[in-house]
Parts: structure tokens; sequence; C-alpha cells
């Protein structure tokens, strides 16, 4: 399985290391209204979207299904180790989390 992460101002970068994720999290630290999120979107269409405001929101972005769900979560530990476990399939512990129906 293969996913892409998206940079904050509109690149994107296949496959890389999980070692490159607290950088991509690092550029949610300066402040652009019109680009508020970086996102982890796997073969599946399953995308993880973090936002400058501490959310996070998981969703199908193939098939919305079962639509999105979200969390707050000013955690940056917490929120690498989702990134982690969508770039190594570990639904399941994505499946874990609290989530809250909607985009928050």
């Amino acid at each position: 399985m293969s996913f892409f992460i998206r940079h904050r101002f509109g690149g994107q970068d296949r496959d890389p290391a999980v070692e490159v994720f607290p950088a991509l999290l690092d550029e949610l630290a300066y402040g652009d209204p019109e680009h508020p999120e970086v996102a982890l979107v796997d073969d599946t269409g399953l995308a993880l979207s973090v936002f400058a405001s501490e959310l996070v929101v998981l969703q199908n972005v193939e098939t919305n299904v079962p639509g999105a769900r979200h969390l707050r979560c000013a955690d940056r530990d917490h929120v690498l180790r989702l990134l982690i476990a969508l770039a190594n399939q570990r639904y399941a512990e994505l499946e874990a989390e609290a989530w809250t129906p909607g985009y928050g």
C-alpha cells in the first residue's frame, strides 16, 4: 500500500519516510488562513487532515464512507502516532480513537 502527504502550500510527496512527519506538522506553525492543513492520504482514499487549529479529520475522500469524523488533538505526539498508523495501514489504531462525526 502506498500513500502521499500533502504539504500546507500544495506540494505532495509519495511514500516519504515517516521521519518527515514532524517537519510536515511544523508547516502548521506558519499562519496562513488560506492553507490551514496538511494531510496524509493512502491508496484506499483514507485521508487524515491535520489543521493548524488542532483539528484532525479522518475521512475517505474516495467513498466518503463512513463519513468524515474529527477530534481535537493538541498533543503533537498523538497526531504523529495517527499519521504513522495510517501510513502503516494500522486501521484498527485509527478506529480506536474517540472520533466525533462531522468536520468539527
